[in-house]
């Protein structure tokens, strides 16, 4: 990945605040529940496993992102998924 790790912190963080203040029902619960390990090793500066995450929580995280205006993240995710 090449944008800083704790820039996509910031993001993700903003991402997933974003997202548990509109809940839309079981599927994006589990979704968040999958992206925030993504968010937690961001923040601890572990770039393989953010992206491993991140692909995890699948398009859900790519449409979240770039929903919310997060293009460090909305990068990141799609690199994870390989787009």
């Amino acid at each position: 990945m090449h944008v800083p790790i704790h820039l996509l912190a910031q993001q993700l963080h903003v991402l997933l605040e974003n997202a548990r203040d509109r809940p839309n029902g079981a599927t994006q619960k589990e979704s968040l529940k999958k992206a925030e390990p993504a968010a937690q090793a961001a923040a601890q500066g572990d770039t393989a496993r953010t992206i491993e995450n991140l692909k995890k929580a699948g398009k859900w995280a790519l449409d979240a992102a770039t929903g919310a205006g997060t293009a460090i993240a909305e990068a990141a995710t799609k690199q994870a998924l390989g787009l």
